[in-house]
C-alpha cells in the first residue's frame, strides 16, 4: 500500500515537472523553466531524490519480506 502511494506521488510530480519544463501547447500552458531556472533545478533534484527513495523503499520491502519468511 505504501509502495503504491510513493509510486503515485513520484508519477504525479514527474507529470507536473514535465509540463513545467516543456509546457502543454494544447492546453495553453507555457513552459516556466525558461524564467525560473532555480525552481526547475530544485524540482529536478527533488524528483531524483524521490525516485531514489522509491528504489530504497522497494529494497527495504524485499529485505523485510525475506526476514519475515525466514523467522516463520
Amino acid at each position: 500500500m505504501v509502495m503504491g502511494l510513493v509510486v503515485a506521488g513520484c508519477s504525479a510530480a514527474m507529470a507536473i515537472g514535465v509540463i513545467g519544463k516543456y509546457g502543454e501547447n494544447h492546453s495553453g500552458w507555457m513552459p516556466i523553466c525558461d524564467h525560473f531556472h532555480r525552481f526547475c533545478n530544485r524540482g529536478t533534484t527533488s524528483l531524483a531524490l524521490s525516485y531514489i527513495s522509491l528504489v530504497l523503499l522497494f529494497i527495504l520491502t524485499i529485505m523485510s519480506s525475506r526476514n519475515s519468511s525466514r523467522s516463520n
